[in-house]
């Protein structure tokens, strides 16, 4: 999506929040992608609080994602539901309503 970081600790600090610190995970299967691990009411919260700053530009050079590129990124594999309410929302919180979605998860 066109940005580089510069300072990879904030990124760092954020997998370590998410519980997936990098090289952290013992076996070699990885950190678990499942609805189970993500779906919970305490990482959705903590993955929509991680969203805004990742999103808004605060990590890397400052600048915010685009949140139509971060969509052509992903293709279209997001719910109507998901769709409708970043379409109706205010353009600065776009790209971390994509990042705090549910359907983000697989990524």
């Amino acid at each position: 999506i066109g940005n580089e970081v510069d300072n990879f600790r904030p990124i760092n600090g954020i997998l370590d929040q998410l519980g997936m610190p990098l090289y952290g995970c013992v076996t070699p299967d990885g950190y678990k992608n499942t609805k189970e691990a993500w779906l919970s009411s305490d990482t959705m919260i903590r993955r929509s609080s991680l969203a805004i700053p990742l999103s808004g530009g605060l990590l890397g050079r400052g600048k915010p994602i685009s949140a139509e590129k971060l969509m052509a990124t992903l293709g279209n594999n997001f719910s109507a539901q998901t769709r409708t309410v970043i379409e109706n929302s205010s353009p600065e919180l776009r790209a971390a309503l994509i990042f705090g979605s549910p359907e983000f998860m697989r990524y």
